[in-house]
């Protein structure tokens, strides 16, 4: 299953001896995982998270803190995948956590009593993904909201490329490589959808491709929704440097004729083709299932 339980500090050695190829199950309701499975790398997604309504967070239990909707493994290099994280008043916390000893009796990713939905959504394609994610009815006190890939014990080198789509951050196992590309975010200082500056982050051992949604003083924010997407491309050989050049994505708003929407609510159509392998999902925030 491709929403992997928590495993402290990302350190579990995933087990390849599956035979190689495409997985795809049914976990509740439409909502399914995906997995691709290449030669000692794997990618795995859900197409929805929480995939059961009301168990992503509460005030002292939920899913959020121990679950990874999205990650990477590499052989003998550990896994790799998105993570939320807030500060507030010098305090951080993660999604998932960095370890369950801080996270266990604190399982919220925001300080107060109240709890924004965060809610990931992917469409997965062979070893090429796109993971759309939110967080909506923020009233609590922050001082920063980001997102982020993370490796939280990396090994390898880091690599950029560039492409007409935009800046590819690269984790470079020698044997394999897990490729990740920041699209357009809903930050906290506008509504619409824009780019927003990717940073490289080393603390320790771990590596991370970090996005900034919001970062200011430790103070009440109110926002309808924060939104950021991620195109994730997992590479088993060599080529990839050219294969990422070449890539193509068209990041589109569709015309609504219907329903009265807030920029930060528009619909949102993605077409994005890496190496001839093409993901296509129109996303709409007033869909929860």
């Amino acid at each position: 299953m491709s929403a992997v339980l928590y495993c402290e500090t990302g350190t579990a050695k995933p087990d390849f001896s599956y035979r190689r190829g495409e997985r795809k199950e049914r976990v509740f309701g439409d909502v399914y995982a995906h997995t691709w499975n290449g030669r000692g790398v794997r990618l795995g997604s859900l197409t929805l998270f929480p995939a059961v309504p009301g168990c992503y967070q509460r005030e002292s239990w939920g899913l959020g803190w121990q679950s990874m909707p999205v990650s990477a493994s590499v052989q003998g290099a550990g896994t790799s995948f998105l993570r939320f994280q807030t500060s507030s008043g010098g305090a951080w916390r993660s999604h998932p956590a960095v370890n369950k000893h801080e996270a266990y009796l604190s399982t919220k990713l925001f300080e107060g009593e109240n709890i924004p939905e965060v809610r990931t959504e992917c469409a997965q394609n062979g070893n090429l993904l796109l993971a759309v994610r939110s967080v909506e009815h923020i009233a609590n006190a922050v001082g920063t909201v980001s997102d982020e890939w993370v490796v939280p014990r990396f090994t390898g080198r880091m690599r950029t490329v560039e492409s007409a789509c935009g800046r590819w951050y690269v984790f470079d196992y020698g044997q394999a490589a897990v490729a990740v590309l920041p699209l357009a975010c809903i930050a906290a200082d506008g509504e619409c959808r824009r780019s927003v500056p990717a940073e490289i982050v080393r603390e320790g051992e771990s590596c991370a491709v970090s996005v900034a949604l919001h970062r200011g003083e430790n103070a009440l924010l109110f926002r309808r929704r924060l939104e950021s997407a991620w195109l994730v491309a997992a590479f088993e050989n060599a080529g990839w440097e050219q294969t990422l050049s070449a890539a193509a994505v068209c990041d589109e708003t569709p015309p609504e004729y219907c329903i009265p929407r807030e920029d930060c609510m528009n619909r949102r159509r993605i077409r994005a083709e890496v190496g001839g392998v093409t993901v296509q999902p129109e996303m709409d925030p007033y869909r929860r299932a």
